[in-house]
């Protein structure tokens, strides 16, 4: 789905000043020798020699909305808090980008946030998993199935990685989602990410259950029908379901 660009908020400082700023080692309180910068279509990142800072788009989608500050602040928290039980010492926390009274912006400095990110430990790169099957270094008993249950119910629940039919209760119509990682969203093919309002509306719910789903289309009731843990198929969740 195309991306609607947002203006951001009140602070004065839109999104091609803070990159600036982030680009800049001055900005960093560690005092860096210079910064790697990466690009993705819903974050910027920023790398030092230590740590990893992320700075998420004012962007909105049909399956998120990171369109204000509050916004984007409550996503980080969320990001922070979900990863840290699984990486509790490479998720630090989320730091404030401020201005201080003459208009300078600094990571933790003086003055009001305009904007938070979320800080991480910087992995050595021949940890980054890219590198590692570049490297011919990881094995397939090393990558974790997130489907698997949690607990004794588990596999009864909507979790990360489950295939998800739901119906509409006002309409009657039937679709087949996918709850799937951020890099991994494609909504034509049913693929929502983990973090849209669709899929936190879903998680934990079981067969029979109804959720209310806001986005921001509008508000939607929904009654799960069924809930699977399968690999999905190439042509998407509607495919495996038909095939």
């Amino acid at each position: 789905m195309a991306q609607t660009p947002q203006q951001d908020d009140n602070s004065g400082y839109g999104l091609e000043a803070k990159v600036r700023a982030l680009r800049d080692p001055a900005t960093y309180p560690e005092a860096p020798r210079a910064i790697e910068v990466r690009e993705t279509h819903m974050s910027w990142v920023f790398l030092t020699e230590r740590h990893v800072y992320k700075l998420k788009k004012p962007v909105r989608y049909d399956f998120l909305d990171f369109s204000t500050f509050e916004k984007r602040r409550a996503d980080c928290e969320a990001e922070v808090r979900l990863n840290r039980r699984f990486a509790p010492d490479v998720y630090l926390g989320i730091v404030a980008l401020t201005a201080d009274a003459h208009g300078a912006l600094r990571l933790n400095g003086e003055g009001e946030a305009i904007e938070w990110l979320v800080k991480m430990r910087r992995l050595p790169d021949e940890h980054m998993l890219d590198q590692r099957i570049r490297a011919g270094r990881l094995d397939n008993a090393e990558i974790v199935d997130p489907g698997a249950p949690r607990d004794e119910d588990a596999a009864e629940r909507v979790f990360f990685g489950a295939t998800v039919t739901v119906r509409g209760v006002a309409r009657g119509d039937e679709r087949t989602l996918a709850i799937v990682g951020i890099d991994e969203t494609d909504t034509a093919r049913g693929y929502i990410s983990w973090i849209s309002p669709m899929a936190r509306s879903l998680i934990r719910a079981r067969e029979g259950d109804v959720v209310t789903v806001r986005t921001p289309a509008g508000v939607e009731e929904l009654e799960v029908v069924a809930i699977v843990y399968r690999a999905l198929a190439t042509g998407g969740p509607a495919a495996a379901a038909a095939g």
